[in-house]
Protein backbone atom coordinates (compact mmCIF):
# COMPACT_ATOMS: atom_id res chain seq x y z
CA UNK A 1 0.00 0.00 0.00
CA UNK A 2 1.62 3.47 -0.70
CA UNK A 3 -0.13 6.04 -0.10
CA UNK A 4 0.00 9.87 -2.01
CA UNK A 5 1.55 12.67 0.01
CA UNK A 6 0.30 16.17 -0.28
CA UNK A 7 2.21 19.51 -0.67
CA UNK A 8 2.52 20.07 2.98
CA UNK A 9 4.20 16.01 3.14
CA UNK A 10 0.86 15.68 4.70
CA UNK A 11 -0.69 12.05 3.67
CA UNK A 12 -3.20 12.74 1.14
CA UNK A 13 -4.78 9.14 -0.02
CA UNK A 14 -3.95 5.99 0.37
CA UNK A 15 -3.76 4.24 -2.89
CA UNK A 16 -5.73 0.89 -3.20
CA UNK A 17 -6.17 -0.79 -6.35
CA UNK A 18 -9.94 -1.33 -7.14
CA UNK A 19 -9.31 -4.71 -6.48
CA UNK A 20 -8.06 -4.37 -3.02
CA UNK A 21 -11.33 -2.82 -2.13
CA UNK A 22 -13.46 -4.82 -3.49
CA UNK A 23 -12.20 -7.60 -1.29
CA UNK A 24 -12.45 -5.50 1.30
CA UNK A 25 -15.92 -4.81 0.40
CA UNK A 26 -16.80 -8.70 -0.64
CA UNK A 27 -15.60 -9.49 3.53
CA UNK A 28 -17.45 -6.76 5.16
CA UNK A 29 -20.64 -6.91 3.49
CA UNK A 30 -20.54 -4.17 1.85
CA UNK A 31 -20.73 -5.46 -1.72
CA UNK A 32 -24.04 -7.22 -0.90
CA UNK A 33 -25.65 -4.13 0.11
CA UNK A 34 -24.53 -2.58 -2.91
CA UNK A 35 -26.38 -4.64 -4.63
CA UNK A 36 -29.77 -4.46 -2.79
CA UNK A 37 -30.19 -0.56 -4.42
CA UNK A 38 -32.17 -1.43 -7.51
CA UNK A 39 -34.44 -3.53 -5.72
CA UNK A 40 -35.08 -1.17 -2.72
CA UNK A 41 -35.87 1.38 -5.67
CA UNK A 42 -38.31 -0.95 -7.32
CA UNK A 43 -39.48 -1.58 -3.73
CA UNK A 44 -39.47 2.03 -3.78
CA UNK A 45 -41.59 2.78 -7.05
CA UNK A 46 -44.30 -0.16 -6.73
CA UNK A 47 -45.05 0.99 -3.05
CA UNK A 48 -45.90 4.49 -4.75
CA UNK A 49 -47.90 2.42 -7.78
CA UNK A 50 -48.47 -0.86 -7.13
CA UNK A 51 -51.41 -1.28 -10.14
CA UNK A 52 -48.42 -0.83 -12.63
CA UNK A 53 -48.58 -3.13 -15.26
CA UNK A 54 -46.07 -5.60 -17.05
CA UNK A 55 -44.83 -2.53 -20.14
CA UNK A 56 -44.40 -0.15 -16.76
CA UNK A 57 -42.32 -2.30 -14.89
CA UNK A 58 -40.02 -3.28 -17.63
CA UNK A 59 -39.92 0.44 -18.37
CA UNK A 60 -39.34 1.50 -14.65
CA UNK A 61 -36.49 -1.62 -14.57
CA UNK A 62 -34.72 -0.34 -17.61
CA UNK A 63 -34.66 3.29 -15.96
CA UNK A 64 -32.97 2.00 -12.65
CA UNK A 65 -30.42 -0.10 -14.45
CA UNK A 66 -29.55 3.29 -16.60
CA UNK A 67 -29.53 5.26 -13.29
CA UNK A 68 -25.78 3.47 -12.65
CA UNK A 69 -26.68 3.78 -9.12
CA UNK A 70 -24.62 0.42 -8.34
CA UNK A 71 -21.76 2.05 -10.06
CA UNK A 72 -21.90 5.10 -8.27
CA UNK A 73 -22.57 3.75 -5.14
CA UNK A 74 -18.92 1.45 -5.49
CA UNK A 75 -17.46 4.73 -6.43
CA UNK A 76 -18.29 6.58 -3.35
CA UNK A 77 -16.95 3.59 -1.22
CA UNK A 78 -13.83 3.19 -2.95
CA UNK A 79 -13.23 7.22 -2.46
CA UNK A 80 -13.85 6.88 1.37
CA UNK A 81 -11.85 4.33 1.67
CA UNK A 82 -8.93 5.30 -0.06
CA UNK A 83 -9.19 8.97 2.05
CA UNK A 84 -10.40 7.22 5.50
CA UNK A 85 -8.17 3.92 5.81
CA UNK A 86 -4.48 4.10 6.19
CA UNK A 87 -2.11 0.52 5.79
CA UNK A 88 -3.01 0.11 9.93
CA UNK A 89 -6.59 0.72 9.92
CA UNK A 90 -7.24 -1.36 6.88
CA UNK A 91 -5.49 -4.14 8.15
CA UNK A 92 -7.41 -3.54 11.42
CA UNK A 93 -10.57 -4.14 9.85
CA UNK A 94 -9.86 -7.34 7.70
CA UNK A 95 -8.76 -9.02 11.28
CA UNK A 96 -11.59 -7.98 12.53
CA UNK A 97 -13.83 -8.88 9.86
CA UNK A 98 -12.14 -12.25 9.27
CA UNK A 99 -12.88 -13.42 12.53
CA UNK A 100 -15.69 -15.81 14.04
CA UNK A 101 -17.76 -12.99 15.34
CA UNK A 102 -17.82 -10.66 12.39
CA UNK A 103 -18.80 -13.24 10.27
CA UNK A 104 -22.28 -14.52 12.59
CA UNK A 105 -22.81 -11.25 12.96
CA UNK A 106 -22.39 -10.32 9.17
CA UNK A 107 -24.47 -13.44 8.54
CA UNK A 108 -27.69 -11.89 10.79
CA UNK A 109 -27.07 -8.84 8.73
CA UNK A 110 -27.70 -10.31 5.39
CA UNK A 111 -30.46 -12.56 6.92
CA UNK A 112 -32.51 -9.06 7.63
CA UNK A 113 -31.39 -8.02 3.94
CA UNK A 114 -33.70 -11.00 2.07
CA UNK A 115 -37.29 -9.43 1.49
CA UNK A 116 -38.64 -12.58 3.92
CA UNK A 117 -36.26 -10.69 6.22
CA UNK A 118 -37.21 -6.63 5.66
CA UNK A 119 -40.45 -8.05 6.79
CA UNK A 120 -39.77 -9.18 9.72
CA UNK A 121 -37.37 -6.61 10.86
CA UNK A 122 -40.22 -4.13 10.01
CA UNK A 123 -42.49 -5.52 11.85
CA UNK A 124 -40.05 -6.25 14.81
CA UNK A 125 -39.22 -2.65 14.67
CA UNK A 126 -43.16 -1.48 15.17
CA UNK A 127 -43.96 -3.89 17.84
CA UNK A 128 -40.94 -3.30 19.17
CA UNK A 129 -42.23 -0.97 22.26
CA UNK A 130 -44.19 -3.87 23.59
CA UNK A 131 -42.11 -6.66 24.04
CA UNK A 132 -40.16 -7.52 27.19
CA UNK A 133 -36.67 -7.42 26.70
CA UNK A 134 -33.63 -8.04 29.41
CA UNK A 135 -32.07 -4.38 30.42
CA UNK A 136 -28.81 -5.51 30.07
CA UNK A 137 -29.33 -7.04 26.55
CA UNK A 138 -30.86 -3.52 25.93
CA UNK A 139 -28.07 -1.74 27.47
CA UNK A 140 -25.67 -3.51 25.36
CA UNK A 141 -27.12 -2.74 22.17
CA UNK A 142 -27.47 1.18 23.20
CA UNK A 143 -24.18 1.04 23.42
CA UNK A 144 -23.75 -0.83 20.18
CA UNK A 145 -25.74 2.29 18.52
CA UNK A 146 -24.10 5.13 20.07
CA UNK A 147 -20.74 3.67 18.79
CA UNK A 148 -21.57 2.90 15.17
CA UNK A 149 -23.78 5.86 15.24
CA UNK A 150 -26.53 3.73 13.40
CA UNK A 151 -29.83 5.81 14.70
CA UNK A 152 -28.06 9.19 14.10
CA UNK A 153 -27.06 7.84 10.43
CA UNK A 154 -30.95 6.85 9.90
CA UNK A 155 -31.57 10.52 11.44
CA UNK A 156 -29.24 11.81 8.63
CA UNK A 157 -31.26 9.57 5.86
CA UNK A 158 -34.41 10.88 6.39
CA UNK A 159 -32.95 14.69 6.93
CA UNK A 160 -31.83 13.86 2.93
CA UNK A 161 -35.14 12.62 1.70
CA UNK A 162 -36.52 15.63 3.16
CA UNK A 163 -34.12 17.73 1.13
CA UNK A 164 -35.04 15.54 -1.61
CA UNK A 165 -38.59 15.78 -1.44
CA UNK A 166 -38.38 19.67 -1.09
CA UNK A 167 -36.87 19.43 -4.09
CA UNK A 168 -39.72 18.10 -6.48
CA UNK A 169 -42.82 18.53 -4.59
CA UNK A 170 -44.68 21.62 -5.03
CA UNK A 171 -47.62 21.22 -2.86
CA UNK A 172 -46.92 22.80 0.59
CA UNK A 173 -49.43 21.19 2.16
CA UNK A 174 -48.63 17.27 0.81
CA UNK A 175 -44.96 18.66 1.55
CA UNK A 176 -45.72 19.46 5.51
CA UNK A 177 -47.66 16.55 6.07
CA UNK A 178 -44.02 14.84 4.82
CA UNK A 179 -42.26 16.43 6.64
CA UNK A 180 -44.40 16.20 9.69
CA UNK A 181 -44.28 12.14 9.04
CA UNK A 182 -39.90 12.76 8.92
CA UNK A 183 -39.89 14.48 12.27
CA UNK A 184 -41.82 12.11 13.98
CA UNK A 185 -39.13 9.02 12.24
CA UNK A 186 -36.49 11.17 13.61
CA UNK A 187 -38.19 11.43 17.10
CA UNK A 188 -38.48 7.60 17.28
CA UNK A 189 -35.52 6.98 15.40
CA UNK A 190 -33.13 6.04 18.44
CA UNK A 191 -35.76 3.37 19.82
CA UNK A 192 -37.01 1.93 16.62
CA UNK A 193 -32.67 1.08 16.16
CA UNK A 194 -32.84 -0.68 19.34
CA UNK A 195 -35.91 -2.99 18.46
CA UNK A 196 -34.51 -3.03 14.89
CA UNK A 197 -30.67 -4.66 16.75
CA UNK A 198 -32.53 -6.55 19.07
CA UNK A 199 -34.40 -8.71 16.29
CA UNK A 200 -31.57 -8.63 13.98
CA UNK A 201 -28.78 -9.64 16.64
CA UNK A 202 -30.90 -12.32 18.90
CA UNK A 203 -29.36 -15.04 18.07
CA UNK A 204 -25.93 -13.36 19.00
CA UNK A 205 -24.77 -13.57 22.54
CA UNK A 206 -23.85 -10.76 24.75
CA UNK A 207 -20.07 -11.20 24.74
CA UNK A 208 -20.31 -11.37 21.01
CA UNK A 209 -21.88 -8.11 20.95
CA UNK A 210 -20.08 -6.35 23.66
CA UNK A 211 -16.74 -7.79 21.28
CA UNK A 212 -18.38 -5.43 18.26
CA UNK A 213 -18.68 -2.52 20.49
CA UNK A 214 -15.35 -2.93 21.81
CA UNK A 215 -13.87 -2.71 17.86
CA UNK A 216 -15.98 -0.27 16.90
CA UNK A 217 -14.52 1.87 19.67
CA UNK A 218 -11.37 1.73 18.63
CA UNK A 219 -9.40 4.25 16.34
CA UNK A 220 -9.25 1.73 13.74
CA UNK A 221 -12.93 1.39 14.21
CA UNK A 222 -14.33 4.86 14.24
CA UNK A 223 -12.67 5.23 11.34
CA UNK A 224 -14.86 1.93 9.63
CA UNK A 225 -17.67 3.08 11.05
CA UNK A 226 -17.26 6.60 8.93
CA UNK A 227 -17.01 4.23 5.76
CA UNK A 228 -20.14 2.49 6.87
CA UNK A 229 -22.06 5.83 7.90
CA UNK A 230 -21.04 7.44 4.68
CA UNK A 231 -22.12 4.42 2.85
CA UNK A 232 -25.84 3.94 4.30
CA UNK A 233 -26.25 7.86 3.73
CA UNK A 234 -24.95 7.39 0.46
CA UNK A 235 -27.00 4.18 -0.75
CA UNK A 236 -30.64 5.39 0.90
CA UNK A 237 -29.72 9.42 -1.37
CA UNK A 238 -29.29 7.26 -4.77
CA UNK A 239 -32.64 5.33 -3.62
CA UNK A 240 -34.79 8.11 -2.99
CA UNK A 241 -33.45 10.43 -5.85
CA UNK A 242 -33.81 7.63 -8.34
CA UNK A 243 -36.98 6.52 -7.21
CA UNK A 244 -38.53 9.90 -6.94
CA UNK A 245 -37.36 10.96 -10.28
CA UNK A 246 -38.54 7.69 -11.75
CA UNK A 247 -41.92 8.92 -10.38
CA UNK A 248 -41.82 12.28 -11.18
CA UNK A 249 -40.80 11.57 -14.73
CA UNK A 250 -43.56 9.03 -15.17
CA UNK A 251 -46.43 11.84 -13.83
CA UNK A 252 -45.01 14.10 -16.53
CA UNK A 253 -45.36 11.89 -18.72
CA UNK A 254 -49.40 10.87 -18.07
CA UNK A 255 -49.92 14.56 -17.95
CA UNK A 256 -48.59 15.47 -21.02
CA UNK A 257 -50.45 12.21 -22.41
CA UNK A 258 -53.78 13.79 -21.33
CA UNK A 259 -53.53 17.03 -23.41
Amino acid sequence: VMAAVDMGGKAATNVYSDQDIDELMALTGLSGSVTTAPSLIHAAIERSKPNMSDEERLAAAQKVNDSGVVDALIGMIRADVRRLLDADTKKDVLTWYNGATAKKILQADRAATTQEGLKKLQDAAASGASRVRDFDRTEILRELDYVSRAGATQRQVLDDFLEILANVVKDQAKLLEAKTGILTAQRDAPEQMIYAMDFVYSDIEDDELRAFVTFFKTKSGQKWVQVLRGHTRALWRKVNEVSVGILQQDALNALQRQK
